[in-house]
């Protein structure tokens, strides 16, 4: 796997997704959607699958997602 594609996928992990405290279910949900998105998925389709993942487990579980527009780190 190119380096460029994983450096693009944190990238977008750490703009639109954000860390929750260690062992959460955030977390779990943003390894998840790295995978995804890792096996070139969509966005929506990763969270969709990782979401789908962790309700099994917790039904009520709602993720942090920004939009793009709320992301804090730059474009460039």
């Amino acid at each position: 796997m190119p380096y460029a594609h994983q450096k693009q996928v944190g990238e977008k992990l750490r703009a639109r997704i954000p860390r929750g405290p260690r062992g959460s279910r955030q977390n779990i949900f943003r390894q998840n959607v790295s995978v995804y998105l890792l096996m070139n998925l969509s966005f929506e389709e990763s969270t969709k699958k990782a979401l789908a993942s962790i309700r099994i487990q917790e039904p009520e579980f709602v993720p942090v997602i920004l939009s793009a527009s709320q992301s804090t780190v730059p474009h460039g």
